[in-house]
């Protein structure tokens, strides 16, 4: 037994070292037409990484999302009450409605929760209220 206890703790301080030994990594080049490129390494410069489109964000913009219910709300007055009152209903936008962003702002007890948007597109095209913050995303 004492042989095999010997053995057994050498094989697991060897197995120890071995595991954390660190093991150096080598850059590796090769050509792709006719360019040298570091493949582990390190490179330099700006990565631009375009899947289709412009480069540009022209097409980016806010839009009204919901993922729970699929339409956002739009009421004429900052506050929770006004989503009870039907009469203070502007419009149900459908969810990713563009909108544009008027600058105001309403807080609900000291909680920054709504935004004065313009609805853009859809049925509510054309229509400003305040929607609620979590339901506006920029994409």
């Amino acid at each position: 037994m004492k042989k095999i206890s010997f053995w057994g703790s050498l094989a697991s301080i060897l197995g120890l070292v071995v595991a954390f030994t660190a093991t150096e990594a080598t850059s590796i080049n090769q050509n792709t037409n006719g360019n040298q490129n570091n493949v582990i390494g390190e490179n330099n410069g700006t990565i631009n990484i375009n899947q289709g489109g412009s480069s540009q964000s022209d097409h980016e913009s806010y839009v009204l999302k919901n993922p729970k219910y699929g339409s956002v709300l739009v009421v004429s007055e900052p506050n929770l009450m006004a989503a009870t009152d039907s009469n203070k209903h502007v419009c149900m936008a459908i969810s990713g409605a563009s909108v544009t962003l008027s600058g105001e702002k309403s807080a609900h007890a000291g909680v920054d929760m709504w935004r004065k948007v313009k609805i853009e597109n859809g049925e509510c095209a054309g229509k400003s209220g305040w929607a609620a913050i979590e339901n506006i995303s920029y994409e």
